[in-house]
């Protein structure tokens, strides 16, 4: 999400209760949405404006090698998985004795959210401290021509203090909106990873997949490695292992629907060539298998593809890493390639098979001590299971895009068979943003399913309202379509239509997510 569109409204914990974040909460008021490159490239210069008033000028990227970071700092895009990445990532090396801040956005329930060390949001006080300390500097700011900091540049800045503050040792950064524009992309990193491109903000970042992965690229430096997610559209994909009575099924989270004429790989390939730095890109260099375990969650191995043989017309063996993933999806799987390929970049491992060059920057890193952590990561929002007291199982997915919500669909599939209905019973509950394709997210959903609940969120003004989330509804896709203005009744409907023995799906929205996390009694994670 960007800039203003990734601020949640102001929660109980955000009331005058908190002076300091009262001030941070009313930057979203100066917070405009704009397409115009030039709006961007002042909001940049500012951006930098502030972190050098906080002395953090260090941390600005100056077109240096990467070791010219003070700490590693994995910077990281992509339409969808970029937030599961950054997770994975940051648990890994936090499981691996690193002291790691992750930064990320938007928040579920608490603002501290986005703020984590080695797994904690930071504290309240210590939110209250650091925004305490960047008012001087932003009242000042506001009486000149660089102008007051919005709220997305100023806890992206805050984010880097308070890692600075606490003596992080790495920091895992998730791009706001985009990347080439972005509040972020004022840091040196030491890696850059893109997960994937789809269509999503397309009247900031354009109307085509290629327009969209430029924009992405551009957090790509000179001499900093890129890991991408992002296939070549004729790539073909490696087997994939189901469980019984499984089949396999082609989506996945870092593969993209191409047109013939509208391909992001290219674009990506060619932004890194011109930089000069190395790109690695799964389904060339390195590609994953992943395996439904008839619990909840893959086993998954991530392995190099051959390269081509040297002078002594030898290949080298490819690497190899096997690892049990937590959480469900083989979007999830893909995410957690990406992640463990970047820790094996960072730890010094080779760009290719047979490529001693590339800096170490975790030397000491042990890689199977961090993928161990990925056997109980949670992920909140994404495909999050949950058990109800006398009810059905509750899933609750941040999916607002036609990709995500073709991952959480794909994956359950694979969860429940190929088709849900009949199979077992289960319901969607769906409410979205006004900006969001609900028409088109609405068909995918109809392959799980033809019991829907519509609602809306309350805490956000940007919710589309029943009526026009109704008028958006695919004929002929839902047979039991209900709807309530309160998303807790909605849930309420629906664990009356899936029984104890059934499935609510909760999806559409993150503000969705949010209440209802929030509101609903709920006895375990599963």
């Amino acid at each position: 999400m960007g800039p203003a569109a990734s601020v949640l409204a102001a929660s109980p914990e955000t009331s005058s209760k908190r002076p300091a974040v009262d001030f941070l909460m009313g930057l979203i008021n100066f917070e405009r949405p704009s397409a115009r490159t030039q709006d961007f490239q002042f909001r940049l210069q500012r951006m930098r404006d502030l972190l050098r008033r906080l002395d953090l000028a260090d941390l600005l990227h100056q077109k240096a090698a990467p070791e010219s970071a003070p700490i590693p700092t994995i910077h990281i895009a992509g339409t969808k998985g970029k937030g599961s990445v950054a997770m994975m990532i940051a648990a890994g090396l936090s499981a691996a004795g690193v002291r790691t801040g992750l930064y990320t956005s938007p928040h579920l329930h608490h603002l501290e959210e986005r703020f984590r060390i080695d797994g904690k949001p930071c504290r309240p006080d210590q939110l209250d401290d650091l925004i305490e300390q960047s008012i001087p500097i932003c009242r000042q700011m506001a009486d000149q021509e660089v102008g007051q900091p919005t709220f997305f540049e100023l806890t992206t800045a805050l984010a880097l203090l308070h890692f600075r503050q606490q003596g992080c040792q790495a920091q895992v950064i998730e791009v706001g909106l985009g990347g080439r524009l972005d509040s972020t992309n004022v840091i040196q990193s030491s890696l850059s990873v893109i997960t994937s491109i789809g269509l999503d903000h397309q009247s900031v970042l354009g109307h085509t997949k290629a327009a969209i992965a430029a924009e992405k690229a551009g957090i790509i430096k000179p001499g900093v490695p890129v890991i991408s997610g992002v296939r070549r559209r004729t790539d073909d994909r490696p087997g994939i292992d189901t469980a019984p009575g499984q089949t396999p099924h082609p989506d996945n989270n870092v593969t993209c629907d191409i047109q013939a004429d509208d391909d992001p790989e290219p674009v990506i390939r060619r932004i890194a060539g011109e930089v000069g730095t190395r790109l690695l890109t799964l389904g060339e260099d390195f590609d994953f298998r992943c395996r439904p375990t008839r619990a909840w969650g893959s086993e998954v191995e991530v392995f190099d593809l051959p390269a081509p043989a040297g002078n002594n017309g030898i290949c080298p063996p490819p690497a190899k890493l096997e690892f049990h993933l937590g959480v469900e999806g083989m979007h999830q799987a893909g995410n957690a390639a990406l992640a463990a390929k970047s820790l094996q970049i960072l730890a010094g491992g080779p760009l290719t098979p047979g490529d001693e060059s590339a800096g170490r920057q975790l030397p000491s890193l042990d890689i199977q001590r961090c993928v161990r952590a990925w056997d109980s990561i949670n992920l909140p929002g994404r495909i999050e299971r949950f058990g109800l007291r006398d009810g059905p199982m509750l899933i609750i997915d941040t999916a607002h895009n036609e990709d995500s919500i073709t991952a959480l669909v794909t994956t359950l599939e694979h969860r429940f068979g190929p088709s849900a209905h009949g199979r077992r019973h289960m319901v969607i509950v769906f409410g979205t943003s006004r900006d969001k394709d609900a028409g088109l997210m609405l068909r995918v959903l109809s392959r799980l399913t033809d019991r829907l609940v519509l609602t809306r969120f309350q805490d956000n003004p940007r919710y589309l309202p029943l009526d026009q989330l109704a008028g958006a509804v695919p004929p002929q896709s839902f047979r039991d379509v209900q709807s309530s203005e309160s998303s807790q009744d909605a849930v309420a409907l629906a664990r009356r239509a899936a029984g104890p023995d059934g499935v609510v799906v909760v999806c559409g929205s993150f503000f969705l997510a949010d209440e209802i996390r929030r509101g609903i009694q709920i006895e375990t994670l599963i």
